[in-house]
């Protein structure tokens, strides 16, 4: 048997690539890993299986600096959105091997559309999935704060978004005291999805805040792909307070702006909506206050009628029970003095006679109509029972007394 070198297979292996190889062909594939250095491109691409999620190929790919300088003035910004880690894409490839550094795809261009394409895909696919399991309405369903304070803010602690919210809600006309705090997280690449359900978790753990916000600047739909996430919507359907996202989109939403309570353009806007919502709260208490005030001045201003009223009854009723108290008064006065006369006058005549009787009963007229008075040492007798023989007996007469002895 005859035995080849390995340099001599590697250039059997090319021959054979470049003889059957020879023109470019387009390829479906995931990015696993992509980096870059001076000016060249490295990426990692892998094909999973669709049930399993398991990687059934993988091949290392290059995109050479000319043709990476081709392909950004041909695309614009928009290849550093789809060459990134997780994406879905659509490559033109030569295939190339070198005896020493093995087989590789080289990359010659990138339809974006496919990558589009895909997320739209996805993003239905996760959307029919969160309905299935009732997620969408989860968290709109919370109650919301009477008045909105004690604030969680996930975002990128430099992005400008954030420091626009900041100072709107610090700088508010109504001089409203928000207690903020920031879970700083990726808001764009690979790492987002992981940060912002970790800060999720925490602040749901926390039990510290009213509500909690998600928020970034603009960007693209690449950029905001992340937000489509299924494993960041379903965290947010979990929360125990409502979620309000401010992911900087014009005109789509993301899938986290649908299952969130709130979801607004920018993080302007959240602040806007947070100081209106706590301002219409106290517009509807001073209107409260107002109604109450104005309630009880009437009330006050009713009873004060009344009470008027009432005092004014009492007062004509007063001076009319007088003036019949004061009628009342002189008839019994006139009367009494008539009743006092005729009574007085009866008993002058009473008092008359009976100053006849005592005069007829004096004893001193008596003894004038010759009359004595018999007494033993001072005693009246009335009955001869009461005097002895031998006693001494005095007789008052009119003018003087006549001792005797009884016989």
């Amino acid at each position: 048997m005859e035995i080849y070198s390995l340099s001599e297979l590697g250039k059997y292996v090319k021959q054979v690539i470049a003889l059957n190889f020879v023109d470019s062909m387009w390829i479906s594939c995931e990015i696993s890993q992509v980096n870059t250095s001076r000016g060249h491109c490295y990426l990692n691409l892998v094909e999973k299986d669709e049930v399993t999620d398991e990687v059934k190929a993988s091949m290392n790919a290059a995109i050479w600096f000319k043709d990476f300088q081709f392909i950004r003035k041909k695309l614009g910004a928009v290849v550093d959105k789809v060459l990134q880690d997780g994406m879905e894409v659509k490559l033109k490839v030569e295939l190339d091997f070198h005896e020493r550094y093995g087989l590789k795809l080289l990359i010659k261009d990138i339809d974006p559309s496919h990558t589009f394409g895909q997320l739209a895909i996805n993003r239905e696919q996760t959307i029919q999935q969160l309905k299935d399991e009732n997620r969408i309405e989860l968290n709109s369903s919370l109650p919301f704060p009477t008045v909105v304070q004690r604030i969680a803010i996930i975002s990128s602690n430099t992005a400008a978004g954030y420091q626009d919210l900041i100072e709107h809600l610090e700088n508010n006309q109504y001089k409203y005291k928000f207690k903020v705090d920031l879970f700083a997280a990726a808001m764009q690449g690979q790492r987002t999805e992981m940060e912002v359900i970790s800060q999720l978790r925490e602040i749901k753990n926390s039990g510290k805040y009213q509500v909690a916000v998600i928020t970034r600047g603009g960007g693209s739909k690449l950029d905001l792909a992340a937000f489509d996430s299924y494993a960041i919507a379903k965290e947010i359907s979990e929360m125990k307070i409502p979620v309000i996202t401010g992911i900087g989109h014009d005109i789509d939403i993301s899938i986290a702006d649908m299952v969130s309570a709130v979801n607004l353009k920018t993080p302007t806007a959240v602040a806007n909506f947070m100081i209106d919502h706590n301002a219409a709260f106290e517009s509807e208490l001073y209107n409260t206050f107002v109604n109450i005030k104005l309630n009880t001045e009437r009330q006050v201003k009713s009873v004060q009628n009344f009470l008027d009223q009432f005092i004014e009854t009492i007062q004509s009723r007063s001076i009319y029970k007088v003036q019949s108290l004061d009628e009342r008064v002189d008839n019994a006065r006139q009367i009494l003095q008539l009743n006092s006369k005729s009574k007085l006058k009866n008993i002058d005549g009473q008092l008359s006679s009976a100053g006849d009787l005592l005069a007829i009963a004096n004893p001193a007229n008596m003894l004038k109509k010759g009359y004595a008075i018999p007494t033993i040492n001072g005693k009246n007798i009335k009955s001869i029972k009461e005097v002895s023989a031998q006693d001494e007996l005095e007789l008052e007469v009119v003018d003087g007394t006549i001792k005797t002895t009884v016989q």
